[in-house]
C-alpha cells in the first residue's frame, strides 16, 4: 500500500494506457494533495483505450482521497479527472475543470456500490456527462 500526503502530482503524461498522473492497482491513500495538469494522450501506436487523465484506479485498486483536488487534467480517451474501476472513497475533495470526450470529471467502470463520494464541485456544476458508466 502507498500513502501520499501534502503533495502535488502534476505535469505527467501517459500515452495510450491508464492514468496520466497516477495508475493504482493496490491500496492508495492521498491526503491534502493536488492531482492536476496531467494528461492521457492518444497516439497511433498505442491508442487510448481506457482513461483517467488524473487518476486511473484499476479493478483491484482501492483509493481513499481526503482533501484532494483533482483538476485541470485531460484525457483524449475517457474520464478527464478519474477513471474508477475498483473501490474509491473521496471526502472533502474537489473535482473541477477536467476534460475528456466522455466523463470529464469521473467515470465508473466498476460497480456503483464501490464508489463513495463526498465531493465539492466548482461553480461550473456537474452534469450526467461528468459521471459516466463505462461498463
Amino acid at each position: 500500500s502507498a500513502r501520499v500526503e501534502n503533495s502535488r502530482i502534476t505535469g505527467n503524461a501517459a500515452y495510450g494506457s491508464h492514468g496520466g498522473g497516477i495508475v493504482n492497482a493496490g491500496w492508495l491513500t492521498l491526503t491534502h494533495s493536488h492531482i492536476s495538469g496531467n494528461a492521457l494522450i492518444y497516439n497511433d501506436i498505442t491508442p487510448a483505450l481506457n482513461g483517467g487523465g488524473g487518476l486511473s484506479n484499476l479493478f483491484t485498486g482501492r483509493v481513499r482521497l481526503q482533501d484532494v483536488t483533482v483538476g485541470d487534467n485531460l484525457s483524449q480517451a475517457d474520464c478527464g479527472g478519474i477513471l474508477n474501476r475498483g473501490w474509491l472513497s473521496a471526502t472533502a475533495s474537489t473535482l473541477s475543470d477536467n476534460a475528456a470526450p466522455q466523463g470529464e470529471g469521473i467515470g465508473l467502470g466498476g460497480s456503483p456500490e464501490n464508489l463513495i463520494l463526498l465531493l465539492f464541485f466548482d461553480g461550473s456544476g456537474m452534469g450526467m456527462e461528468d459521471i459516466s458508466a463505462l461498463v
